[in-house]
């Protein structure tokens, strides 16, 4: 019998040995002939017509030889098939099937009788191809550092590390019932009564919101903070041109403050201008004293640019464009290289004058709080749901930026406290005013 199953190592796909015995005949008998069952799921398995069993990624497939057996595999040229919680040994084979691309595969899983090497077995598994929305997105957070976030939907799993790869922490997630389209993050970091470490999807990108380190703590320290993960990334500088309203936050262990400004793209990607200024100015009314002019250049890494500023070029810094819907969005995480100990957050839209009529979206903030933003164009309402498990709503009605403000931005104020929003169509960001009462404070929602 000829089976199909998918493939045995993420980094290899021969050389799975695992050892047992088993005595072979005696002289002048016939050697047992080798043979293998088949389960998956936990439901014995039947080989179709061309002698191969269909799997599913995120199934558990589970080999059982007559005799105890040595195993190798092989995948189809090109496959990106592994494996999650493999045990292999002469018993048994088994192992949870995953396969990270959108084409179906090919996993062949090779029994040799441990006593008697010409016996042997193959059973080879036909892995359906993966949901389209697994994959590696580069995650930038609130919490000001990149980190690498890898889901897999089939198996419900996810990867959580370093931008650098280091110091990976992996679990599970799964469907909100309460919220269609909303997953929920299970993570050993959560001790709080209420989980909002959750997320929602749009096309090769991720909106939501994990427990993240604490850099700017003196100790490990974990905190629900939003992100936004992308695996889209723009990389002909021509199309980075436009005119993008960003927001940001910066931290250090003494303080969080906010940025809000209106930013330029032009010259084929070539030059970036930003106004720096108190006062919140679109790039078109920005005092010559307030304007400062980057240079932008490719880097090692595609998809991320270098911006330097023509004045002074210990001001330089890296960014990313990604691409969600059919907009642009600029992102920047990270620690700063002209000021030790300051991490910072940036998140740009492109300029949008003319707001919605109605939508719905899901997000976080700074605060810890998941919710539910009804959005107008003259206003929003969020229910949230705090760590504590507390229920909250907010009403917001939005001003314009005066005459000389970027007008694809909104003005919030209540109960004296001033905040700032920008809108493209697919996300909504609050940020707070760069005071002690709201600096720091971030909100970030992925609208349907």
């Amino acid at each position: 019998m000829r089976v199909l199953f998918s493939t045995a190592c993420v980094a290899a796909f021969a050389g799975l040995v695992g050892c047992g015995g088993g005595g072979g005949g005696g002289a002048g008998e016939t050697a047992p002939a080798l043979t293998t069952t088949v389960t998956i799921n936990g439901a014995p398995a039947v080989a179709n017509a061309s002698g191969q069993f269909v799997t599913q990624p995120g199934d558990t497939v589970e080999i059982t030889p007559s005799q105890g057996a040595d195993w190798t595999a092989t995948a189809s040229d090109g496959a990106a098939v592994t494996l999650r919680n493999p045990a292999i040994s002469g018993a048994k084979w088994s192992a949870q099937i995953l396969n990270g691309a959108t084409g179906a595969a090919t996993y062949t899983v090779s029994a040799k009788a441990t006593a008697n090497a010409s016996l042997t077995k193959t059973t080879v598994l036909n892995v359906a191809g993966g949901d389209a929305r697994n994959g590696t997105y580069r995650v930038y957070s609130a919490s000001a550092l990149q980190y690498l976030l890898t889901l897999d939907f089939n198996a419900s799993v996810y990867t959580l590390a370093n931008a650098d790869g280091s110091e990976p922490t992996a679990d599970t997630f799964a469907s909100d019932a309460s919220e269609p389209g909303t997953y929920v993050f299970k993570s050993a970091r959560i001790t709080s009564n209420t989980n909002t470490a959750r997320f929602r999807v749009t096309t090769d990108a991720i909106v939501g919101a994990f427990p993240f380190t604490d850099q700017v703590a003196t100790s490990t320290v974990y905190a629900v903070k939003p992100f936004l993960a992308a695996r889209k990334l723009v990389t002909v500088a021509a199309e980075l041109d436009g005119l993008y309203n960003r927001l940001g936050i910066q931290r250090t262990a003494s303080s969080e403050l906010s940025q809000i400004t209106q930013t330029q793209f032009s010259a084929g990607g070539t030059v970036y201008k930003l106004c720096n200024d108190n006062i919140v100015y679109s790039i078109a009314n920005c005092p010559p004293a307030s304007l400062v002019t980057y240079s932008v250049a490719t880097t090692d890494v595609p998809g991320v640019w270098l911006i330097t500023n023509v004045a002074d070029a210990t001001d330089s810094g890296r960014f990313a464009m990604a691409r969600i819907g059919d907009q642009n969005v600029y992102l920047s995480a990270g620690a700063t290289l002209s000021t030790p100990g300051r991490y910072v957050l940036r998140v740009g839209v492109q300029d949008t004058p003319v707001w919605t009529t109605t939508a719905v979206g899901y997000g976080s903030s700074t605060a810890g709080s998941w919710g539910r933003v009804n959005f107008t164009s003259t206003g929003n309402t969020r229910n949230a749901v705090g760590t504590d498990g507390t229920a909250s709503s907010a009403t917001n009605v939005y001003a314009g930026m005066g005459g000389s403000g970027p007008a694809g931005m909104r003005q919030i104020s209540g109960g004296g406290a001033t905040y700032f929003a920008t809108y493209n169509g697919k996300l909504f960001t609050i940020v707070g005013a760069s005071n002690a009462t709201t600096g720091g404070y971030f909100q970030l929602n992925l609208l349907d």
